[in-house]
Order: C-alpha cells, then structure tokens, then sequence
C-alpha cells in the first residue's frame, strides 16, 4: 500500500474491520498506511450497523475507530453540492439498469469527499462500479 495515497473508508469497510468481517486484513493493511479517513456520515451509519448487528454500543465503535487510527474528515458546504450530484447519477444508473436501490447518503458522502481528497475509495459494493464517476480510484477490498 502506498504511504502517501488517502484511502477514503465506505461503511462496509469501517464495519468489517471492526467486527472480523470478509476483507477486513486488506482494510488493516489500509490503516497500517495512516491515511486511512472515513466521513462522519460513514462512520454513524457503520455505529447503528454494528449496534443492530453486533450488539456493541456506538462509544466503543468510535472508541475502536479512535484506537485503529482511522480519520474522521469534516465535510464541508460544496461537499452538498457533489452529493447531490453523485445521488443523481446513482439515480440515473439504478433507471438505466433496472436496480432497485439509490446511493445512500453515506455512500454519496464517501464518494464526494474522495473526489475532494483525491482518495482512493475502499468499498464493497459492486454497484459502484457501474456509477461512472470521473475522478475516482475505486478500491474494493472483497
């Protein structure tokens, strides 16, 4: 893994790192970089993913999170504009390919500020793939 590439963390990622999940040794090795980040959006949608699934409170995720070293960035203002542009290609390609679900806001999130950050994203989501996005290294880790 590259020393000085940001790695922008999806939900998934945050979520199989922290409970043992399928890939979560490439994420590891993400983290072992140091410049692993994740948005704050990510990082709640991972808490009530873990809290539901996992039964673990959502201090100890983001007390985990803290101790692996991942980066919360801060979202900025024109981030909202990228969002709702990337959810209106996700919009566009879900028509086009008759697929039943949109980008969440967590997802759009991720997406937008990597672009920002000039990241590569870690995800799992095969559907991004298909999304298009100009100006993204997309990395899945499963």
């Amino acid at each position: 893994m590259s020393q000085s590439k940001v790695f922008l963390l999806d939900t998934s990622a945050i979520v199989a790192v922290l409970t043992r999940e399928s890939g979560w040794g490439v994420i590891d090795k993400v983290l072992d970089t140091g410049n692993a980040k994740a948005t704050p959006i990510a990082l709640a949608e991972a808490m009530g993913t873990i809290r539901r699934k996992h039964k673990i409170e959502s201090r100890a995720v983001l007390e985990s999170v803290t101790a692996l070293g991942l980066e919360v960035v801060d979202l900025e203002k024109e981030d909202a504009l990228e969002i709702d542009s990337i959810k209106q290609i996700g919009e566009s390609v879900a028509k086009a390919h008759k697929k039943p679900r949109e980008l969440s806001i967590a997802d759009a999130s991720c997406l937008a500020v990597a672009r920002r950050l000039g990241a590569n994203v870690v995800f799992s989501d095969s559907y991004w793939e298909i999304l298009d996005l100009e100006g993204l290294q997309l990395f899945p880790f499963r």
